[in-house]
């Protein structure tokens, strides 16, 4: 799943480790952070 740093995403990551517990099932979080993308964005901001 995707999730962005916003209060539905916080809640989309919690809803989603929670329906794993309960049904014991592995779920792993990965945070991924891309610098290149940043520094793209900002270059075509205007």
């Amino acid at each position: 799943m995707a999730a962005a740093e916003s209060c539905s995403g916080v809640a989309a990551v919690g809803f989603a480790f929670a329906e794993a517990a309960l049904r014991t099932a592995p779920l792993v979080g990965v945070q991924v952070w891309n610098t290149w993308s940043e520094r793209a964005r900002s270059a075509w901001a205007p």
